[in-house]
C-alpha cells in the first residue's frame, strides 16, 4: 500500500538559539520566577508499631504540598527507619509571603503533610500516622534550617 506521511505540510525551520558555547539552558528548568524551592530530608521514625501479625514494621513516607508528592524508600523489618533522603517542593511567592505575616507561631492554613505507612506486598499499605507542619514555621525559621521532632 501506499504510505501515508503525517505532517505533510511540516518545513524545515533553521536552529538559530544553538550558540558557540553550545545549547543555552531550557528556559523552563528549575521553579518559575514567582516560586522559591523548599528542600526538605526526613531523616528517622522510631519505636514504630507492629502493623502486621507476624513481622516488623516495612515503613515508607508519603510528603504532600500543594499537589506535590514524594515518597521515601521502604525501610523493611524495623521498628526504627533511618531515611536521610532529600525532597524538594516548589513554594509559590505569594504564600510564602503570606506564611512570613502570619509568623513562626502562626497558622496560614498551608500545611506539608508528613505520612507513614506499613508496606505490605498483597493489599494497601497500612496508615501508621501523620503529622502536619505549617508553613507559616518553616518559612520562619532560621536561614540554615531546623530540625522538627514529632
Amino acid at each position: 500500500g501506499e504510505k501515508i506521511y503525517p505532517y505533510t505540510d511540516a518545513e524545515y525551520i533553521e536552529q538559530s538559539d544553538i550558540t558557540d558555547e553550545g545549547i543555552p539552558p531550557e528556559p523552563r528548568a528549575g521553579p518559575p520566577a514567582d516560586h522559591r524551592r523548599l528542600q526538605m530530608i526526613v531523616r528517622s521514625a522510631s519505636d514504630l508499631p507492629q502493623m502486621d501479625i507476624a513481622g516488623k514494621c516495612d515503613c515508607f513516607c508519603k510528603i504532600t504540598f500543594d499537589h506535590q508528592e514524594h515518597q521515601s524508600t521502604i525501610k523493611f523489618n524495623s521498628f526504627d527507619c533511618v531515611w536521610n533522603e532529600p525532597f524538594e517542593f516548589f513554594l509559590h511567592e505569594a504564600h510564602i509571603n503570606f506564611a512570613k505575616l502570619c509568623g513562626p507561631t502562626g497558622s496560614c492554613g498551608r500545611t506539608i503533610m508528613i505520612a507513614f505507612y506499613d508496606w505490605d506486598r498483597l493489599k494497601k499499605a497500612d496508615l501508621i500516622g501523620r503529622i502536619s507542619i505549617d508553613l507559616a514555621q518553616i518559612v520562619n525559621m532560621p536561614s540554615e534550617g531546623q530540625d522538627f521532632t514529632v
